[in-house]
């Protein structure tokens, strides 16, 4: 999570990959935020589930094993 100017989420908005785009995230504690994301059918497609492995981190070390 980040906080930021809108100065600065504009210039990281016109950075991103066209495929991501701005959206609502609800967050568990019921907030909702701003957040980058990625098209669902296209994270479905051709790209591995990791979510069970937490964060990227440990989906990494996994690899390693």
């Amino acid at each position: 999570m980040y906080s930021m100017s809108e100065e600065i989420f504009q210039r990281v908005k016109n950075g991103e990959p066209p495929y991501l785009y701005f959206g609502d995230v609800k967050l568990d504690n019921g907030s909702i935020v701003n957040g980058v994301l990625f098209p669902r059918d296209i994270a479905e497609s051709n790209h591995k589930d990791i979510s069970n492995f937490g964060d990227w981190r440990a989906y990494i070390a996994s690899l390693k094993k």
